[in-house]
């Protein structure tokens, strides 16, 4: 990569034009900032790519020199490029750049002191119209004093151009004329805006000159760095606030000069407004020259300053921008890549694999799968031409061919996917020929030689990689094509052995440092589905528990919490909390809530509103069930050093405690997180304010691989079979339905409940029903760790559904918000709480886990146990911690809703049928067993609990599972005891009528099979007392 000044060629000092400098009439007035959306055509992008367009900045030169050749000569024409809005670090440095005068070589500066009193002309167009006319009082002071004063009439003659970069950066550019009015015709009103201004000025010739130009036809600038306090003219003492103003800014001790300016300045830094301004000031004749390219040169001077890397990171963007011009169909989103929008936002995601998301993939489907294995890299998009490769990954990476010296770009050859593993990566440096620099591991392909291919199926792709790295090896490039392994056996045995060799398996451990044979770091492997274009592609990632990851961006806690429960100091560590982004629609969906001191991070105010807020924005990481999981000590001897501010990337250290491998009671309250690394990569997204880490809802999916731990093994024997997992088969949907619809009959019941507490949700069959009650808060609780995985999967399944239905884009932070909001529609407004935990655990251990949401003792308004409450009836010890469990979770008058297969009517329907011991009740339909009730018990009399029997689920698969009979009187007696009141118990037998009246056509499926084995099962509520 060249220099910066071979880049743009060595500028000379330009000459002071005293004359010229002087004969400015007026120094310009700034009314207003307007936010203009218009574009340009990025530069250093010669190939600019499929799709064209007219500059706006071409137009408004041109317009520009159609002005000059007016010949009005009463008119000064000014033509500026504008730095609104700078911070006073940004602005200080800056400043101090130009007074040193060594990156960017500039005459002598040249203080001024005014006071401009500006009033927006009257144009019952204005609303409609972005041009504008003021007319313009100001008064020209040294060290104070007045000297002159001068009236003029300013009108924008053009829509200013706007440039936006990824750093958040603007400048914009503006064509405008200034021409003298009498004193008589400027009159002040109330909407008058007053502005104490502190400007020094510096004339200055780009560093690049035009070719083929003459020194006397050459650009020149003038710099104007200022320094602005304003006021709005809304009573009649507008003249004393100017008074006082002035003599604190301009009567400076010691006196100011264009040296101490900064050190002098009255007040605090947060005062005042800081602007940058280059006006270009050539004679006309001068101006017939100027050109496109001398603006954004002259941009890019002050841009440098700022960011030395600046020219590499437009030469960035511009890449992203050519081959978001390939990919993106939409006019309006593939704006955002001219600006800030980087690989992450272009390249298709590839997405966590979970056990539950395996089962629909497992054995490989028709047309099999894609594996290989995953490079730990940066990922990363090669682009080739003849003369030149350009490697966008954590940055800008450029190699040439040997032997061959940098040329302009021209026609790209190919654009490559792939993975890119730096060489050292040493942040800053551009990267050298020959090689050095890293080793970039292609695995997919946009362009191949000069051909697009991003429209073919991905196994039609995949041959075009060989080629497409032997060229960039050609360009000194080290790479390597990705090799696949087709899947499409389904023998597990077949299968491990594919899996094995992608691995290069060694001592049943994936590589965690590179080796002979595996030169690079491992840390899981990737599946690709064929058939699709390069940005339908759907591509999973699988990673152990060990290797998982999530991306946050970290930031120091608040002093002001600090010492405060739960955020306690910790010797020899910092405190941080750990972000993630999420969209407002999401936010709201999931009733989340700021962290006491977010506004201390990220707002200006004491309290921030999720309104007030962009669209996109970083929320604390609190997955469902786990609330603190945002806190993370940081060890102050950490390799990493400080992370305040910057994206990393963490892990779970003892993530077995998560999962319930190890026998923990209770779940730790704050997370073991240990960060691996800090993700440089990310810092054009970071900066570009569309990037907090990982996305939530990536996030939560990803973190329940730590609660529902995938194996390796599993990826060719099948993932395991939780009881929840396998889907019902269809024959016994009508049943399923049947015992929904009575349960979702109780459900609404629960409408706008603050508290509902599910016990033994399972993988949360009901969950639409709870949202669509729009109840506050949900705590769903099961033993059963892929259950609770895909209870989340169903969360965001449900949620998708509303944005399928246009009532919100929660997960598309690049999409504006709807504008029929969700808002007030059912559904949308729960807080998921998902606790892993055993029933049979103490109830004390199980209220304490409550606490951990929020949930008070004896402040819930309802307990739920649909189907579950059979799993307690072993005893009494485990009937009696349930109960009290009820007893001290629910408010008074709080409910207890209990769904369950009734004993007392499988006893009795055992004794009618003379079922004995190991036999079973059976019902089939079209000659296969359907429903299978096994007797597992002697006893001819129903006891109170301990009594087992065998269960054919619905979604066992021929499986039978044991539970206990649920004998109600037992049930009643210990809830009575203890100050509940049955308000109601029945046989769903009773409910069909209302079934058939509410769901004729469902109820319609019913067989008679399903008829007679509902009508085992029954409802219970209670309520408990108010005394």
């Amino acid at each position: 990569m060249a220099s910066f000044d071979a880049f743009y060629g060595n500028a000379k000092a330009p000459m002071l034009y005293e004359k010229e400098f002087e004969s400015k009439k007026c120094i310009n007035y700034q009314m207003n900032n307007y936010r203009s959306s218009t574009h340009y055509r990025s530069h250093n992008n010669p190939n600019a790519g499929r799709r064209s367009k007219t500059s706006s900045l071409d137009v408004l030169i041109s317009s520009y020199k159609e002005v000059l050749q007016s010949g009005n000569e009463k008119k000064n024409v000014e033509l500026e490029i504008r730095f609104p809005n700078l911070n006073y670090q940004t602005f200080s440095s800056i400043y101090s750049e130009l007074l040193r005068g060594e990156r960017i070589k500039v005459g002598q500066g040249k203080l001024s002191q005014t006071v401009s009193i500006g009033v927006k002309n009257e144009d019952k167009h204005a609303r409609f119209n972005p041009i504008y006319s003021s007319n313009i009082r100001e008064i020209h002071f040294e060290h104070g004093e007045k000297k002159k004063e001068c009236y003029y009439q300013k009108n924008s003659l053009f829509r200013q151009f706007s440039k936006t970069n990824w750093r958040n950066l603007s400048y914009k550019v503006s064509l405008s004329t200034e021409t003298p009015i009498m004193k008589k015709v400027f009159s002040t009103n109330g909407q008058a805006l007053i502005r104490v201004k502190i400007r020094t000025s510096f004339l200055y010739t780009p560093s690049k000159a035009q070719e083929n130009v003459g020194p006397e036809s050459q650009p020149l600038w003038r710099i104007d760095a200022t320094i602005v306090k304003e006021l709005q003219n809304g009573n009649n003492d507008w003249t004393t606030k100017i008074r006082s103003i002035k003599e604190t800014m301009f009567k400076t001790n010691p006196p100011m000069t264009t040296q101490n300016l900064l050190s002098v300045l009255a007040g605090t830094t947060d005062e005042y407004n800081y602007e940058l301004e280059i006006e270009f000031v050539a004679p006309p004749s001068r101006g017939q020259h100027i050109r496109q390219e001398d603006i954004i040169v002259a941009a890019d001077d002050i841009l440098n300053i700022v960011n030395p890397g600046y020219t590499q990171e437009v030469i960035y963007q511009s890449e992203v921008y050519q081959v978001a011009q390939l990919l993106v169909q939409s006019e309006a989103l593939l704006s955002r890549y001219e600006r800030d929008y980087g690989l992450k936002q272009l390249l298709p995601k590839v997405t966590a694999l979970t056990r539950i998301e395996y089962r629909k993939k497992y054995p490989p489907p028709a047309g099999g799968l894609y594996l290989t294995d995953k490079t730990d890299g940066y990922r990363a998009l090669a682009i080739v031409r003849p003369s030149i490769v350009r490697i966008l990954a954590n940055r800008l990476y450029e190699f040439t061919p040997p032997m061959q010296a940098a040329e302009e770009p021209i026609n790209i050859i190919a654009i490559v996917d792939g993975e890119f593993v730096p060489y050292g990566d040493r942040e800053g440096e551009p990267a050298s020929t020959q090689g050095v620099g890293g080793k970039f591991h292609a695995f997919d392909v946009i362009t191949a030689m000069g051909e697009d291919v991003y429209k073919l199926p991905f196994e039609k792709r995949i041959p075009f990689l060989e080629e497409t790295v032997k060229t960039l090896r050609t360009h000194g490039v080290t790479a390597v094509a990705k090799e696949y392994v087709h899947l499409v056996e389904k023998s597990p045995a077949v299968l491990e052995e594919q899996i094995k060799t992608v691995l290069n398996w060694n001592d049943s451990h994936l590589t965690s440092s590179p080796t002979d044979s595996s030169p690079y770091l491992v840390d899981g492997l990737i599946l690709v589905e064929p058939g699709k274009s390069f940005m339908e592609t759907c591509s999973y990632k699988w990673k152990g528990a060990e290797h998982n990851t999530i991306d946050f961006l970290a930031r120091k806690a608040p002093v002001s919490l600090l010492g405060t429960p739960p955020f306690a100091n910790r010797t020899e560590h910092t405190l941080y909390f750990l972000f993630v982004g999420i969209t407002r629609d999401l936010y709201n969906a999931l009733a989340l809530q700021f962290y006491p001191g977010y506004s201390q991070l990220f707002g200006d105010e004491n309290t921030v509103s999720v309104e007030t807020l962009p669209n996109y924005f970083p929320v604390q990481f609190a997955p469902s069930g786990f609330p603190l999981a945002y806190v993370y000590y940081h060890p102050n001897n950490s390799p990493l050093g400080g992370i305040d501010g910057k994206v990393v990337e963490g892990r779970v250290r003892n993530y077995s405690l998560l999962s319930g491998l190890e026998d923990e009671d209770t779940l730790p309250q704050l997370i073991d997180w240990e960060m691996v690394r800090i993700r440089d990569d990310r810092n054009r997204d970071l900066l570009s304010k569309k990037y907090f880490g990982n996305n939530f809802r990536i996030a939560e999916i990803v973190w329940f691989n730590y609660i529902d731990p995938f194996p390796l093994q599993q990826l060719w024997e099948g993932p395991s079979s939780g009881y929840f997992i396998e889907e019902k088969l269809w024959i016994y949907k009508p049943h399923a339905g049947f015992v929904s619809y009575v349960k979702g009959l109780h459900i609404k019941t629960l409408a706008n409940s603050h508290w509902v507490v599910d016990l033994g949700a399972g993988k949360g069959q009901d969950i639409k029903r709870y949202f669509n009650a729009r109840i506050k808060n949900l705590v769903m609780v099961d033993k059963d760790a892929a259950a609770l995985s895909e209870l989340i999967r169903r969360k965001y399944n449900y949620l998708d559904k509303q944005r399928n239905n246009k009532q919100f884009t929660y997960d598309r932070p690049h999409f504006k918000q709807h504008q029929n909001s969700w808002s007030g529609r059912p559904g949308l407004s729960t807080m998921l709480h998902v606790i892993l935990t055993d029933l049979t655990l103490s109830h004390e251990k199980i209220l304490a886990k409550f606490s951990l949401q929020g949930l008070r003792p004896r402040n819930a308004d309802a307990v739920v146990c649909n189907l579950a409450i059979h799993y307690l009836l072993g005893s009494m010890e485990t009937l009696q911690n349930f109960a009290a469990l009820v007893r001290n979770t629910l408010k008074p008058g709080g409910e207890l809703i209990i769904t369950a297969m009734f004993g007392e009517l499988v006893h009795g329907l055992f004794m009618s049928n003379g079922i004995a011991l190991n036999q079973s009740w059976d019902v089939h339909e079209n000659g296969e067993l359907k429903f299978s009730l096994r007797r597992k018990y002697a006893s001819n009399s129903l006891e109170k609990v301990g009594q087992l029997i065998e269960i054919l689920l619905p979604f066992t698969h021929g499986i039978y599972y044991e539970e206990f009979l649920v004998n109600t009187d037992a049930v009643i007696d210990e809830f009575v005891s203890r100050g509940f009141v049955l308000k109601t118990k029945y046989s769903l037998a009773d409910a069909l009528a209302s079934f058939e009246k509410d769901n004729k056509r469902d109820y319609n499926l019913l067989t008679e099979g399903d008829k007679e084995y509902s009508s085992l099962y029954g409802v219970m509520v209670f309520s408990l007392s108010e005394a």
